[in-house]
């Protein structure tokens, strides 16, 4: 997850394509989020999964549910249409926490989500373009007040009180069945990052006694994903202090983060249900001083830090593995086709196989270097046929000799 196409596609010239890719938007401004979207489309290409967390800029779950965001979400359903994308979409995402406007009112969130749902149908979207997750915080935490970011938190323990009223956990958030098609799970590793936090590894998050969320959430028995996780690099025995926090910051402790980004790797391997992971990918530190930030670098591959872990390639080799099961299991229509080019398997449109196929036996014919190959096409990519499958079909295998 990065917000800087540029660095988006810097990693993925040094360690190969990202099979899914996530944006965060949270903007006003509706046409600024259609303006990224395009970009996305037109820079790294349709053929991958995009996760895209819509927010509905300060709208409380009652408001959304009455219509107070549904041309926002209109424009954005006709754009993914038109564009033929890929897309898990996540919306109203970490309600069981206190922190966003939609959160502590379960009726209407529901009502919200069914709401939005329809209006993707309406827009000529199903399930061969657009799936709708269901994001929860890993730890069931509403809150008494108004919920926001500086609302004050309490638990809800599923051993005390799991049914309370005034206590809802995310089980009283879940929409019909119809209306959810993965499950996801954010959690964090904070450590001292600007506060006295714990270093839990995923296993202390997710089976915490107090909410064992991850056996709560396979009881829906959705495709379960990841779609947050990050991990502070700043650990130390004594309590938070600034200072202190700056200095570990500034050694650039590497085993601090290795170590728990194992713990994750490991995770992992022990829980192959978990279909793919999306790691937060932002150093929110570069340029800023003051102390909040400090706690902000989430990054496990970053040029302009020059910040690299070895955790990176392992979660990198964790979702290429799902890359094909991602496609096959969500969309499992004939609209996807397995092809050999390049001696490489790749998943494509079936409406395209025969081009993709004619046109590379074409090219190989008179051109053997990839090399070769991959100046021509790159070239001709360039001219904008009448042909949509023409077009797509020399997207595609631009892409590939270019790697």
């Amino acid at each position: 997850m990065d917000y800087s196409l540029e660095e988006i596609q810097r990693i993925e010239n040094e360690y190969g394509k990202l099979p899914i890719i996530s944006y965060f938007f949270d903007n006003p401004e509706i046409e600024n989020t259609l303006y990224y979207i395009q970009r996305l489309a037109d820079t790294l290409w349709t053929d991958r999964i995009y996760e895209f967390t819509v927010a509905p800029y300060e709208k409380t779950a009652k408001e959304v549910a009455e219509w107070w965001y549904d041309e926002e979400y209109r424009k954005i359903f006709h754009m993914i249409k038109d564009l033929n994308l890929k897309v898990v979409f996540r919306m109203m995402h970490e309600m069981n926490g206190g922190r966003y406007p939609w959160s502590n009112d379960p009726e209407n969130f529901k009502n919200a989500r069914i709401r939005i749902r329809n209006i993707s149908r309406e827009e000529g979207l199903d399930q061969k373009n657009i799936l709708f997750d269901f994001s929860v915080n890993h730890w069931d935490m509403p809150t008494k007040w108004t919920p926001s970011q500086n609302a004050v938190l309490f638990e809800c323990d599923q051993r005390s009180h799991p049914s309370r009223k005034n206590c809802p956990t995310f089980e009283n958030y879940y929409p019909w069945e119809e209306y959810v098609d993965v499950v996801w799970v954010s959690f964090y590793n904070r450590g001292k990052a600007n506060s006295n936090r714990l270093r839990l590894s995923p296993d202390q998050i997710l089976y915490d006694i107090r909410w064992n969320t991850f056996e709560r959430l396979k009881k829906f028995g959705k495709p379960l994903f990841i779609d947050e996780v990050w991990t502070s690099s700043i650990w130390y025995n004594e309590a938070y202090s600034y200072q202190k926090t700056k200095e570990v910051y500034d050694e650039n402790n590497r085993e601090n983060k290795e170590s728990w980004l194992s713990q994750l790797q490991d995770f992992l391997s022990r829980h192959p249900e978990i279909t793919a992971v999306i790691y937060f990918n932002v150093d929110y530190t570069q340029g800023y001083s003051w102390e909040t930030f400090w706690e902000a670098d989430r990054s496990i591959a970053s040029f302009d830090a020059s910040r690299f872990y070895r955790g990176f390639s392992n979660l990198l080799g964790y979702s290429n593995q799902d890359l094909k099961q991602l496609f096959n299991t969500f969309w499992e229509s004939p609209w996807m086709k397995e092809v050999i080019i390049n001696e490489e398997s790749i998943m494509i449109d079936s409406e395209l196989e025969d081009t993709v196929v004619l046109i590379d036996n074409v090219i190989n014919k008179k051109y053997p270097k990839k090399k070769e190959k991959s100046d021509l096409l790159q070239k001709i990519t360039q001219i904008d046929f009448e042909d949509w499958n023409i077009n797509e079909s020399l997207k595609v295998l631009h892409q590939i000799y270019s790697n």
